[in-house]
């Protein structure tokens, strides 16, 4: 605020300190002296350009005695902050309580009223369902049905929810000193799917064959299955893999044979010698833990009794393999 304006401000709140507090005859004179002095403090807050401490002073000063001038002087502190829609909020509060008087010692306030209405965009939300639950720039605004917001013009997000409804979302542009009015079409939320089994009928009885039954297999036996498929797929992928290292070694061993003339490597040759050896170590540690694991998956399948046919089925992917089937 530029300093001529700032002087009139301050010049004005100190005029609205003048009404009697004796209107509030319910407070004790200790309290309407007490109030008197925070408001005091708060407009020479507003004078220092102090307005968020000074906004504090002003509402501690309201809830000891409601004066309707706290809502004039926070009006003209949130002015001063740029938060025109809620000091157009205060100066209504201001006009719906303060007494004629008091209103008359304000010149121009319509016409200031307007000057920060035109800082101001106003918001619409129109919802057929009620109850639902509005928010404006990831704010809770309120519920449905609900009055016009006061909101800051620019680029707003508005959701709405309700239970049992889909949430609704929209982006707009909200214009100074313009009314933007959102329809919000709420869809009910899909049903959770209802089971289609149904009970069977008498006649379903009749003509449905009753499931087959397979004897149970006994605990040890599934255990001595199930270790069979896991060591038989893991040593095939190991051995699979082990492969893959094994290939990556020899080749390593021929990219380092130009770099080392005479059994002499130069850097690069002896890097390529290192890698060899690193994949040739871990391809034979794969061999090695892929024979163990299908030597079990051998022995495993011996022992286990067969109760029922075993189809089995080889899975080769890149990078290892794999064995499906039914056991």
């Amino acid at each position: 605020m530029a300093y001529f304006d700032r002087f009139a401000c301050v010049a004005m709140l100190v005029a609205l300190s003048a009404p009697a507090w004796a209107q509030h005859a319910d407070a004790s004179r200790a309290d309407q002296a007490r109030a008197a002095t925070l408001k005091k403090e708060g407009d020479a807050l507003v004078h220092a350009s102090k307005f968020h401490e000074a906004l504090e002073k002003y509402d501690a000063s309201f809830a000891i005695v409601p004066n309707p001038a706290i809502h004039y002087n926070r009006g003209r502190a949130l002015q001063s902050l740029g938060d025109f829609p809620a000091a157009l909020d205060e100066l209504d509060r201001f006009v719906a309580t303060a007494p004629p008087e008091l209103k008359a010692k304000v010149p121009n306030l319509d016409k200031m009223m307007a000057e920060i209405a035109s800082h101001v965009s106003t918001l619409v939300v129109r919802c057929e369902v009620p109850g639902a639950s509005v928010a404006v720039r990831g704010k809770a605004a309120g519920t449905t049905p609900m009055q016009p917001l006061r909101m800051t013009p620019g680029d707003a997000t508005i959701t709405v929810t309700a239970p049992g409804y889909v949430v609704f979302t929209e982006d707009r542009t909200l214009a100074a000193g313009e009314s933007t009015t959102v329809d919000v079409k709420l869809r009910k939320a899909a049903s959770q799917e209802v089971s289609s089994a149904q009970e069977p009928t008498p006649f379903d009885a009749e003509h449905t064959p009753p499931p087959a039954t397979h004897p149970a297999a006994s605990g040890g036996h599934g255990g001595w299955k199930t270790v069979a498929w896991v060591s038989g797929g893991i040593g095939i992928a190991a051995l699979g893999t082990g492969l893959v290292f094994f290939g990556l070694s020899v080749a390593d061993k021929n990219n380092a044979d130009p770099h080392c003339p005479n059994k002499v490597c130069d850097a690069t040759g002896r890097q390529s010698i290192n890698e060899a050896w690193t994949f040739a170590d871990v391809s034979t540690v794969l061999v090695v833990t892929g024979a163990v694991a299908l030597a079990l998956s051998a022995t495993s399948f011996i022992v286990t009794p067969r109760s029922a046919p075993v189809q089995a089925r080889l899975f080769v992917a890149p990078g290892g393999a794999a064995i499906g089937g039914s056991f």
